[in-house]
């Protein structure tokens, strides 16, 4: 794995930048997919039925921001969730050389005690605080660079995530049956360098690569996807990138970025067995440009039961094997690249 991304990154179909406002001047959603930075995002003005508004929205907004970061020795994932009534957050640490987890932290705590704003470019101000760990991912006004703090337990993690010369994010502006409007913003393939104190191991994070999720919607309160994301190089050296969802977003967010590209796919297809999710998954699209096989090193779960609020969530972090064949552009031969795959199922 190396941690370069080619100087400009021009997708190989027309998508367009994401419109200043995701509401047109009637209160409209502009849906879509889209190739550029997202803008602050507001349903202040969205026109819904009458239903759809207060309290209807706050028990439906959900958002947040996830961090994936991938160096020579580590795979790291830190989330964190703003439900609305309750925050959330996670911390999981893989050891790749090893292939076993070594840190895997979950924590609640009170509404007052996050934020994940309306911006997730310039301006991002995401944090969590409990009484078990503190986290955050910041950037601010007119700098490239993202910074990600976090301490938990016997964890101490800051990281520098830079946009300079990293691939163009995918932007999707989505329909939620019995929800509203979801957006979603990926960003890939950032250089990422830092440090990590863990157990009073000193582990430097250099040459890494990180990606974000941005999240922020009013959805439906059954909501469940498969997803999957990963950053690495293909075996010829050429940095790839892949985002995969199937359930949630229409699979509108479902794209390849690869050698300079970034390529949308048609849907993604998961098979994996749900009562062994170590097991192998295997990850196809309609238009059969991934052939995927999944080796789970680790897993994140969390199983909650709160009466009117339950979920079963599931994220294993290990490596993709397989192919990805793009119109124009040599096969892509992916191995031990590495990533993540998920299974949410939620009532919230």
């Amino acid at each position: 794995m190396t941690a370069h991304a080619p100087s400009s990154w021009i997708p190989s179909v027309p998508l367009e930048p994401p419109p200043a406002s995701i509401l047109d001047a009637d209160g409209s959603p502009q849906h879509g997919t889209f190739a550029g930075p997202l803008g602050r995002v507001s349903f202040d003005h969205l026109r819904t039925p009458p239903l759809y508004r207060h309290p209807w929205r706050i028990a439906h907004h959900k958002k947040w921001l996830y961090t994936l970061v991938v160096s020579r020795s580590f795979l790291i994932a830190v989330a964190v969730v703003d439900l609305g009534y309750i925050a959330n957050a996670f911390i999981t640490v893989v050891d790749r050389r090893t292939r076993s987890p070594v840190f895997d932290g979950s924590f609640l705590s009170l509404p007052r005690y996050v934020q994940v704003g309306d911006v997730c470019e310039e301006g991002c101000d995401v944090w969590f605080r409990s009484p078990l760990a503190r986290i955050g991912i910041t950037r601010p006004a007119g700098s490239s660079d993202y910074t990600l703090a976090a301490d938990a337990s016997h964890l101490s993690l800051r990281v520098t995530l830079s946009t300079k010369g990293s691939a163009i994010p995918l932007v999707v502006v989505s329909p939620v049956p019995d929800g509203a409007l979801n957006v979603t913003e990926k960003r890939v393939l950032m250089p990422a360098r830092g440090a990590m104190l863990l157990r009073g191991n000193h582990e430097r994070l250099d040459d890494a690569l990180a990606g974000i999720d941005y999240t922020n919607g009013l959805l439906a309160r059954h909501t469940s996807w498969r997803w999957a994301f990963a950053l690495g190089d293909a075996i010829d050296g050429r940095p790839l990138a892949l985002n995969m969802v199937d359930g949630f977003n229409e699979g509108r967010e479902c794209a390849v970025w690869l050698d300079g590209r970034l390529v949308p796919t048609e849907g993604a297809h998961f098979e994996f067995q749900r009562s062994h999710l170590l097991s192998p998954w295997r990850l196809s699209t309609t238009d059969g440009s991934l052939d995927l096989t999944f080796r789970p090193d680790a897993m994140h779960a969390e199983h909650k039961n709160l009466g009117i609020v339950r979920s079963r969530f599931a994220q294993p972090l290990g490596v993709f094997d397989g192919t990805i064949r793009l119109p124009g552009q040599p096969t892509a031969t992916l191995r031990a690249v590495p990533g993540v795959v998920e299974s949410q199922d939620v009532l919230w």
